[in-house]
């Protein structure tokens, strides 16, 4: 995100700023307004950045490995070390929303399971919820470079 300003506020403005703009947020009433505010009130940067740190608490408690989330959000071990210490920290702070929004991806991939004529609910495996993920977030160069890597591994595996 950008810097603050080198000037600083004292204690009461910095607290009615931040009021103002909790308050902003809560008079936004569906994801349109919130979409249309959010694009306007921030650059594409920062609002990419918010995304990967949102994904980054989503998947803080699943079984990738630190490389798999570094690749999944073109992230830093770094950050996603950081981030997964912040959710530990407050893991209760961000546990109704993670709900929330794996509730939505389990809906997404339900879809894209019928989409792609999967007939019967198998689970899916980890390559394709890695595969279904990138796709998701409109990434699909990244996944045409996963399939690639795991055309030549399978490849690979039976010379």
């Amino acid at each position: 995100m950008a810097k603050v300003s080198q000037y600083s506020l004292d204690d009461k403005r910095t607290k009615e700023l931040i009021g103002q703009l909790w308050n902003a947020f809560t008079l936004l009433e569906d994801r349109n307004e919130i979409k249309r505010f959010l694009s306007k009130f921030l650059t594409p940067t920062e609002i990419l950045m918010l995304a990967k740190r949102l994904e980054l608490l989503k998947l803080a408690d699943s079984d990738l490995e630190i490389i798999q989330l570094v690749r999944l959000n073109a992230v830093s071990k770094k950050t996603v070390y950081d981030w997964i210490e912040t959710y530990d920290g407050y893991e209760d702070n961000f546990k109704f929303l993670i709900e929330k929004l794996k509730e939505i991806d389990k809906k997404y991939l339900e879809r894209l399971k019928e989409r792609i004529g999967i007939a019967e609910r198998t689970q899916l495996t980890k390559r394709t919820l890695i595969g279904a993920e990138l796709i998701k977030f409109g990434a699909l160069t990244a996944y045409k470079g996963y399939k690639k890597r795991q055309k030549r591994k399978s490849v690979l595996l039976n010379t």
